[in-house]
């Protein structure tokens, strides 16, 4: 199967439930587009260093040096 596009909805609930290091094990080609949603409002600066962190590994899995949309949800 063939896949050109991902989103993957509510991130920060998949990372709160500890889905992180699943979410990196997707194989997906970096000429994809990828759009992540999140409907967690805080700033990085008021979130623990490892959450930012698994976002970061998350994001570059997906995304590879390219710029991600994410959409923040409230």
């Amino acid at each position: 199967m063939e896949c050109h596009n991902l989103v993957l909805d509510k991130l920060d609930l998949l990372q709160a439930l500890e889905f992180g290091s699943d979410l990196t094990q997707i194989k997906i080609s970096y000429a994809y587009r990828c759009i992540m949603t999140t409907t967690d409002m805080r700033s990085d600066d008021e979130k623990p260093e490892e959450e930012v962190e698994e976002f970061k590994q998350i994001k570059s899995h997906f995304m590879g040096s390219k710029k991600a949309l994410v959409i923040k949800l409230n």
